[in-house]
């Protein structure tokens, strides 16, 4: 008996995101169908709508922990925090700082580097040095750091806002993980952000 497309799908759907790696290997039609982004975005949206999950730096350890928060809610037993594997080496856990998060993804802060992690899976990407840390004549003081999705291009970019004392100026760049490349942004006047349909603008 053969399953009917639709219904694979929908199964497939409900599964968690490391069970939906090992069956990329089941056979291509389902690799086509779990690669495609179509439904990885329906994957997301279904499992956003079910749980939600608070991360946290224990500092005492440090590690990084979870707690699924609805469940938290009818049973105390689903309250204790489960350590998760950071994607930096122990001795660099002390200088790990979680910059923001964003549709699953994290972006954090390790040192002078950033790091796109997916806690579900472990895979996580690091950010490039801007074309500003290889300017050796020009010091720069970073202001503000974020996050975010863009809906209308289906990318994740990168936010970086900084302020250069010698010209008195501030200066804005954004990462997008599509391109893989970072692009300034000209005419920075406030740095702060402002939130509308749950969306920063910057005054430019």
């Amino acid at each position: 008996m053969v399953l009917p497309q639709d219904l694979i799908t929908e199964i497939l759907l409900r599964l968690p995101v490391k069970s939906l790696v090992r069956f990329k290997s089941v056979c291509k039609s389902w690799l086509f169908l779990i690669s495609d982004p179509r439904f990885a975005k329906s994957h997301f949206e279904l499992a956003a709508a079910l749980a939600d999950r608070i991360l946290f730096i224990a500092s005492s350890a440090p590690e990084l922990r979870s707690i699924d928060f609805n469940a938290s809610l009818h049973d105390d037993s689903a309250s204790v925090a489960v350590t998760v594997d950071l994607p930096a080496p122990k001795p660099y856990f002390h200088f790990v700082e979680i910059i923001g998060s964003c549709r699953g993804f994290i972006l954090l802060h390790c040192l002078s580097h950033l790091c796109v992690w997916n806690p579900t899976t472990g895979v996580h990407k690091v950010v490039p040095l801007s074309p500003i840390f290889f300017d050796k004549d020009a010091v720069f003081f970073t202001l503000l750091c974020g996050f975010g999705y863009d809906p209308s291009t289906d990318d994740y970019l990168v936010v970086h806002a900084c302020y250069n004392p010698k010209h008195q100026a501030n200066c804005a760049e954004i990462f997008s993980l599509r391109a893989n490349a970072w692009k300034g942004i000209e005419g920075i006047h406030f740095l702060i952000p402002i939130s509308y349909t749950q969306i920063y603008h910057w005054v430019v």
